[in-house]
């Protein structure tokens, strides 16, 4: 059996330590508590003392023996001689706080051996999930480690001292942000770039509904199935506010890449659909804004939704198991309500369906491009996009290479050059990518602080919010569990003093709207996101509802809260070949003598 490690020469000086300086008190008092000691009756004399110094009555041997006999436990630790003891036994009072240190790292010890048997016995538990173990598990290590996270009290004169000094830096370099810069120009000028602690919430345009009808043919390694015919049974899912449920799903399905594992089913409900058939008698029938790829006449390729083809398209098809070719698009027919579904296929982010290649963020992952090339360290967590998709995307902003062309491996003797360049630069960002579906926040919050202590972190991106769940809590209030998870998130910036950038799900009554830019309310379960967040912020591009637009390639970040400082609004340069955001390019112009 392990002996639980303790220090008894520890504990008796630090409580000897107190009674010849009962000022060291109040040092030692801020991280010990009697629970700490491993004796009971060091407990009993560190209660005393705590219960004395709470009536603010002075530390002595006679107070302490009268409280003790109070407590009625004054026999139990030896009476009034045992004092002497221990103030004769103890080398010097000056050291009474490292005294306390010994102390508490004992006491964590052993509470880290309890916890180690109760994980013993919940691993031992085959009647229990092991999604339930796993996070019990964490729970009960964390119970350990929490108090150690307890913040003090800062004296004013040090809060104002440490101010002071941060806008004396700021004075001396006033071209630098005082946070970490974003990378893009107009907006580290309104937040001073990404303060530490701070929780920032980023959300775009909804999903328009991207799903294909129930008997759409999928190829899987063994045989072909129904997408209708992949729906979990027994699994839990996540809804959403369109009466559609995300539900956890790993299979492996036939993509432009191989058989790649999807992460999740979507199913729909009832939707208005179109089906299409191309000259080569393939057919697809889905939402009118379920994306296929389709090529043109040069042979550039480009994803369309179903309304938005012609018969002049040509859809990339898939023969004869992995043969890409283009067949051109013969009807376009009203196909009536039907019940529809989706894949999120991590790797790849495509789907190969009745042979047809379907497709199913860009600005977080600009700005984690931008942080890591200025040295900074970057924690990504994705639940809707795998690892190898996240690097294809960085690959084509880094090398002006379209995605298309790389998911497809066709690049010129030039593109590879600059292919291999980019790699080699790509490979040394200290980016950390961690593509667990349906993450929880105790689980977010260990791998978080482990990546701190080996690596360190700069920078935290969620992607995103309403994926992640509360671990088997709130499983019939999906308010109450959004409110769980932006707390835990604003925790976690807090805890580890970083940035905590989260993507997060606008409702879609911003698409009923005439005017399509989105407020605060249009954020989904937004009371509390909205309460936790720091800064929200939204990306609105007319050009997606306004085909007529002036600035086709415009991008307006919009600014909508901003706990310490303006809001507004920053435009910016949108590259959707590479699916790159840029600083938008500002030009002087002298309308004098014109």
């Amino acid at each position: 059996m392990t002996e639980s490690p303790y220090s008894q020469e520890a504990e008796e000086a630090v409580i000897g330590a107190v009674l010849i300086n009962p000022h060291s008190f109040l040092t030692v008092a801020a991280f010990l508590r009697p629970e700490d000691f491993f004796f009971l009756r060091h407990a009993h004399i560190w209660e005393a003392m705590t219960r004395l110094h709470e009536r603010k009555e002075p530390i002595d041997p006679v107070t302490l023996a009268e409280e003790l006999s109070t407590m009625g436990k004054l026999d139990d630790v030896g009476g009034a001689p045992y004092f002497t003891h221990l103030i004769a036994n103890t080398p010097t009072s000056v050291h009474a706080e490292i005294y306390g240190r010994i102390v508490e790292r004992t006491a964590i010890r052993r509470r880290l051996i309890v916890a180690a048997d109760e994980i013993k016995a919940l691993a031992s538990d085959e009647n229990q999930p092991i999604e339930h173990v796993t996070t019990s598990a964490e729970t009960v290590l964390f119970q350990v480690t929490d108090r150690n996270l307890k913040r003090e009290f800062v004296t004013m004169k040090d809060a104002v001292n440490d101010y002071f000094d941060r806008i004396e830096n700021l004075i001396q370099h006033q071209q630098e942000s005082m946070g970490l810069p974003s990378g893009f120009r107009d907006l580290d000028q309104l937040l001073g770039g990404f303060q530490k602690s701070d929780l920032l919430i980023f959300a775009g345009r909804p999903g328009m509904g991207k799903c294909v009808t129930g008997d759409t043919i999928l190829q899987l390694p063994d045989r072909y199935a129904t997408i209708e015919s992949l729906k979990p049974r027994h699994a839990l899912g996540i809804p959403d506010d369109d009466g559609g449920i995300y539900y956890p799903l790993e299979c492996d399905v036939l993509t432009p890449q191989g058989f790649k594992p999807t992460a999740y089913f979507y199913e729909s409900g009832l939707r208005p659909t179109l089906r299409i058939t191309t000259q080569a008698g393939f057919t697809l029938a889905g939402t009118y804004h379920h994306p296929i790829l389709t090529s043109d006449s040069l042979g550039q390729f480009a994803w369309k939704t179903l309304a938005e083809l012609t018969l002049d398209d040509y859809a990339v098809v898939v023969e004869h198991g992995s043969d890409y070719t283009t067949s051109r698009i013969t009807a376009i027919q009203d196909n009536g309500w039907q019940y529809c579904y989706d894949l999120t296929v991590p790797d790849g982010q495509a789907f190969i369906a009745n042979h047809i290649i379907n497709h199913n963020t860009s600005f977080m992952l600009s700005t984690a491009v931008n942080v890591a090339r200025i040295g900074a360290r970057v924690a990504i967590f994705t639940m809707e996009m795998g690892a190898d998709q996240l690097v294809q995307r960085i690959m084509a902003m880094e090398t002006g290479i379209s995605s298309h062309k790389l998911r497809l491996g066709r690049l010129s003797p030039q593109q590879y050059d600059r292919f291999v360049e980019a790699a080699g630069r790509v490979s040394r960002y200290q980016i950390f990518i961690d593509d667990t579906p349906a993450l929880n926040p105790i689980q977010m919050r260990t791998k978080c602080r482990r990546l701190q202590h080996e690596y360190g972190i700069d920078l935290v991106f969620v992607d995103y919010l309403q994926l992640m769940n509360a671990g088997g809590q709130y499983q019939n209030n999906r308010v109450q569990e959004i409110s769980y998870i932006s707390r835990a998130l604003k925790e976690l910036a807090r805890e580890l003093n970083v940035p905590v950038f989260s993507a997060a799900q606008l409702s879609r009554a911003v698409e009923q709207r005439q005017d399509k830019r989105p407020v605060l309310s249009d954020l989904r379960e937004s009371g509390s996101i909205e309460q936790d967040a720091d800064i929200v912020m939204f990306l609105y591009r007319d050009a997606i509802y306004n085909e007529a637009t002036e600035f086709p390639n415009q991008a307006d970040v919009i600014v909508a809260k901003h706990r310490n400082g303006p809001t507004g609004v920053i435009s910016l340069f949108f590259n959707e070949e590479l699916t790159k955001f840029q600083d938008a390019v500002t030009r002087q112009v002298d309308l004098g003598d014109r």
